[in-house]
């Protein structure tokens, strides 16, 4: 992976989604992508495949946030029969947006 100082490392991220409700993790991914926001979709559709349904609510890390993840998952909530609720770990009841610069703000 190529990293802040313009160098490449042998990296890797991993990536989890965690049953709250018994604490047992129900999906994993490693891989050398650096960006986690990429991994979003794929780890709601590994879910989807391990469990067979989604859950009623999912928070996640703010750092997944992006343009095209927030058109996934309002696709993914009008799918899902009893509609899916997405919030982000660090201000859960607040929507995002995307500023010019590609900062996250709260809205």
């Amino acid at each position: 992976m190529k990293t802040a100082d313009g160098s490449f490392h042998y990296n890797y991220t991993g990536q989890a989604v965690v049953d709250a409700d018994h604490q047992v993790i129900v999906a994993t991914e490693l891989n050398n992508i650096a960006v986690d926001a990429q991994q979003l979709v794929p780890m709601i559709e590994r879910r989807r495949q391990t469990l067979g349904q989604l859950p009623a609510q999912w928070t996640i890390n703010a750092r997944y946030c992006s343009a095209s993840n927030l058109e996934r998952v309002r696709q993914i909530e009008a799918e899902s029969a009893g509609g899916t609720e997405f919030f982000h770990r660090d201000r859960p009841a607040q929507r995002r947006r995307r500023d010019p610069r590609g900062a996250v703000s709260a809205g």
